[in-house]
């Protein structure tokens, strides 16, 4: 079973030595923790799009983990995903990056909007990703559905707010699996699946701007690969197809060329099923409530690199799983962070106190 991996990095508190200023940073090293709950839980295949962070942090892994994962270049989602949601930024005059997907705001940009766009983006990205790569991702129907039909609400152009509308279609047939053992999930509807992979797939199937409108031919050779797919559909779920592709293969073998057979023909199309959509809310917990315990006095593992000293503090006990694709990350409750600010302040005048008794 091959699953996308989505670990939100842990936010951490330090403290400059000097200065005593308070600093904040990304701390990766949650991520081979989530991993091993994704081993534990019996996925085979960790896939991992190369946009993000976490894959350059796969060389440092352990080998026997290392070799579970795959880094996949995840660009034509990230194109998907800008495509699609064209509209819903000009309208805020938001821009976007097609190397790594990141959306840039205006200040005068409310927080909410920033949070629900940077959140369907993030929802539209996984799906993609999950259909074209079959891998089955994390993502909460429910409250995709709910995000995406905001979104709707607040866009004035009639073309995306159809495309999101389809968006909502496909989730609304599908449900969540809490993540426990691998569950099977009934296809969707043959119509919901190719309007899914016109979406995605297909740059014109909904043109934004004269650059998408004028395709070229590898954008030709996307669209036709969709229609193949189509009709591929179309053929394995018709009742007779197997009675009409045996008479032609015995009709076209009096000619002498070789004709598939109709199991074989099914093996050869380019199709491709909906994802798994998982709730692995209770693996996260299990790997932060591991990282807590093991993790207590290590610096973050982060990709930037700074001079200045900091003193790292512990993680909260009370921190609590996020929801994936959430714009919110949980720092622990305000009594615990207060406690152990305090901690460092006491080892701090304790730390001075015994200095100053030395000279």
């Amino acid at each position: 079973m091959k699953v996308l991996f989505d670990s939100s990095p842990i936010s951490r508190f330090g403290v400059e030595v000097g200065t005593n200023e308070v600093v904040l940073a990304q701390d990766f090293s949650c991520m081979v923790f989530m991993m091993e709950e994704y081993l534990a839980l019996g996925i085979t295949e960790i896939s991992i799009p190369s946009s993000h962070p976490q894959a350059k942090l796969i060389s440092s892994m352990p080998r026997i983990l290392a070799e579970k994962v795959e880094v996949v270049n995840d660009y034509n989602e990230i194109l998907a995903a800008g495509r699609l949601l064209h509209h819903c930024r000009a309208e805020i005059g938001a821009t976007y990056d097609e190397a790594d997907g990141r959306i840039g705001f205006k200040k005068e940009t409310p927080r909410e909007i920033r949070e629900l766009v940077v959140e369907c983006h993030g929802i539209v990205r996984r799906l993609a990703y999950g259909f074209n790569r079959q891998a089955n991702v994390e993502l909460l129907s429910s409250r995709s559905l709910c995000k995406l039909t905001e979104l709707r609400q607040t866009i004035t152009d009639p073309n995306e707010r159809i495309a999101i509308a389809q968006l909502e279609g496909v989730l609304s047939k599908t449900k969540d699996y809490t993540f426990d053992a691998v569950k099977p999930q009934s296809d969707l509807p043959m119509a919901l699946l190719g309007s899914l992979d016109k979406l995605i797939n297909d740059p014109s199937y909904i043109s934004y701007s004269r650059a998408v409108s004028h395709l070229g031919p590898g954008e030709r050779g996307q669209a036709a690969m969709t229609d193949v797919r189509h009709y591929g559909r179309v053929i394995k779920e018709s009742k007779i197809a197997e009675l009409l592709w045996s008479t032609m293969v015995v009709a076209v073998s009096v000619l002498g060329v070789q004709v598939p057979s109709f199991v074989d023909a099914g093996r050869l199309l380019p199709e491709r099923r909906f994802p798994l959509l998982l709730d692995m809310k209770a693996a996260r917990q299990r790997a932060i409530a591991n990282w807590v315990s093991n993790c207590k006095d290590s610096a973050p593992l982060n990709l930037s690199s700074s001079n200045r000293e900091i003193v790292w503090l512990r993680p909260s006990p009370s921190i609590e799983a996020s929801v994936a694709g959430s714009p919110h990350t949980s720092m622990g409750k305000v009594g615990d962070l207060l406690a152990i600010l305090k901690e460092h302040d006491d080892l701090l005048e304790k730390t001075q106190g015994a200095a100053g008794d030395r000279l």
